[in-house]
């Protein structure tokens, strides 16, 4: 057998966990955008206001940013921090 096919290898169990963390990485972002645009859709079906930018940002933020944005997403349309303080008319 021919060492140098083996020498290539060498370093494959450095390669393979930051394969598996960028993998999953990866799919824990799609599936937190994926939640983030059913839930402004449902929001927005509802006739809820979507805080600061549109539901479609939301979800390319959160593909990016991942489940921090998602946090960020969820303490805004589902606390009691942003939502609107003034007493209807009829009060």
């Amino acid at each position: 057998m021919d060492i140098t096919i083996l020498k290539n290898f060498e370093y494959a169990y450095l390669f393979v966990p930051q394969l598996v963390f960028w993998g999953l990485t990866i799919l824990i972002h799609v599936l937190f955008a994926s939640g983030v645009a059913r839930d402004a859709g449902a929001l927005k079906d509802n006739g809820q206001r979507i805080i600061l930018v549109g539901p479609m940002t939301w979800v390319f933020a959160t593909l990016i940013g991942g489940v921090f944005v998602a946090v960020a997403f969820w303490l805004m349309h589902h606390t009691e921090i942003f939502r609107d303080k003034t007493p209807p008319e009829d009060y």
